[in-house]
């Protein structure tokens, strides 16, 4: 099992929840109301980038497909990265900390 935890700038804790394998993390974030931003959901523009602070191995960043735009290390675009299955079928709880870029918070 993944645990996602989407954190603020100053740390504040925004939105936590059980990750599934199907849908990018946005549309995971947009299931519980959360208001993500973005502009394209193609993996080009940014806009919807997040920092990895832990979990990092467990991320697919393709799985909206085969869209992918080169971000630091330790980023992803949420509007086509998730969670990959295995991590998912994991006995083991295994938290994905992620946090918002000061632009977009």
């Amino acid at each position: 099992m993944v645990h996602v935890i989407l954190k603020a700038p100053d740390g504040k804790e925004l939105l936590s929840f059980p990750a599934n394998a199907e849908q990018t993390l946005i549309e995971q974030m947009e299931d519980l109301a959360f208001d993500m931003p973005y502009s394209c959901r193609a993996g080009s523009c940014m806009t919807c980038c997040l920092v990895v602070k832990q979990g990092k191995d467990v991320i697919d960043e393709t799985l909206g497909g085969d869209k992918f735009i080169d971000t630091d290390d330790d980023q992803i675009l949420s509007c086509i990265a998730g969670v990959k299955p295995e991590a998912i079928a994991s006995n083991e709880t295994i938290t994905l900390e992620l946090e918002m870029l000061d632009m977009l918070y």
